[in-house]
This record gives structure tokens, C-alpha cells and sequence, in this order.
């Protein structure tokens, strides 16, 4: 088994470029001057993903208003992105990345045991609803793969992350909330 290494505060962003949910392209280089939350999900049907998503969606505003550029990841395709969510009703850039390329530049990995972590029925349970409207076993990427998020400086230097241990493990829109402003009240002092 390799032991991929996670990247570690004060790292550089890695490059990326890649195709959004919007048609458009962006990169690494586009947020250069503002600090970043880059959040990655697994795939498009996952009803997981899709909850939180939604909980970011509906308020994006509180991440934005703090200086603070928000791009989420999905290692599926635009066009199954397409399917599931309506580009026009996400006020942020999701990024498409079904090569999975950027998931490896920033250590995103699969692991099975996260699928049958206890830890994971709240998440799962939460997400319910999302699996009604959509068919969860309709997979276009991994199953096994965890979220992670990454909260860089205006330079792109990397703050703090969070690898998922489980597939309900990714932060909170207060997770994320708190971990934006114990870095901007630190920045200010």
C-alpha cells in the first residue's frame, strides 16, 4: 500500500487548469490575490456531495463577503455535472475534473475503509432527501473516494486543510466559517 503525503501548511497551491461547470476555464493562476476555499466532493450522483453542496450554494455569501474565493471540485464530467445540478443556481465555479488530475496535485485519495466508517450515517442520513432525486448508484467517479478541503492566503500558500476520513467528512459551511476567520482575526492581529 503507498502512503501518498498530504500537503502541509505553508506549501504552494499546485497548478491547475481546468473546465467548469460554466463552460469557462479557470486556473490556480485566476485566484492569485484573494484567499481561496477549494472544496473536493466525489461524484456527480452522490448524494453527499450533493447536500453539501447545497448548504454552500445557499450560503456562499458568508464565504465571499469574508474575501474569501470559494471553487468546488468534482471528478465527474460537465456533462453528467449537467444532470444533477443547474450551473446558473451555484453562485461559485465548480470544477470538473474527471482525469482526476487535480485530485492527485492535491493529494486526494480513494480509500474503501471511509465508506463503512460509523462516523459517516450522520452525513449519509442527512443527505436522504438528495438520494431521492437522484439515482446514487448511477456512479461516474469513485465511490471510494474522500472530500478535502483547502484554504489558501493571497499569496496561495496553503492555511489549513482537511482530508476526509469518511465520505461525509468534509467541512461544514461553519467548519469552513471558523477555520476562515481564526486565519483572518490571526492575520489582522
Amino acid at each position: 500500500m503507498t502512503v501518498v503525503e498530504k500537503l502541509r501548511p505553508g506549501v504552494q497551491m499546485p497548478a491547475w487548469t481546468a473546465e467548469s461547470l460554466t463552460s469557462k476555464t479557470i486556473s490556480s493562476s485566476d485566484i492569485s490575490g484573494n484567499m481561496a476555499l477549494l472544496t473536493f466532493y466525489r461524484y456527480a450522483s452522490c448524494p453527499v456531495c450533493a447536500s453539501t453542496l447545497a448548504q454552500y450554494r445557499v450560503r456562499a455569501g458568508e464565504i465571499t463577503s469574508r474575501g474569501v474565493e470559494l471553487i468546488s471540485f468534482f471528478h465527474s464530467p460537465v456533462e453528467r455535472m449537467k444532470v444533477y445540478f443547474d450551473p446558473g443556481s451555484i453562485p461559485f465555479e465548480v470544477v470538473c475534473d474527471p482525469e482526476r488530475e487535480i485530485y492527485e496535485r492535491f493529494r486526494v485519495t480513494s480509500r474503501v475503509s471511509g465508506l463503512f466508517d460509523p462516523r459517516a450515517l450522520g452525513g449519509i442520513v442527512r443527505s436522504a432527501r438528495y438520494a431521492i432525486q437522484r439515482n446514487p448508484f448511477s456512479v461516474d467517479g469513485s465511490v471510494a473516494m474522500m472530500p478535502a478541503d483547502f484554504l489558501f492566503d493571497r499569496d496561495g500558500r496553503l492555511l489549513d486543510s482537511n482530508y476526509g476520513a469518511h465520505v461525509s467528512d468534509g467541512w461544514s459551511v461553519d467548519e469552513a466559517l471558523a477555520v476562515i476567520d481564526r486565519f483572518r482575526t490571526a492575520r489582522a492581529a
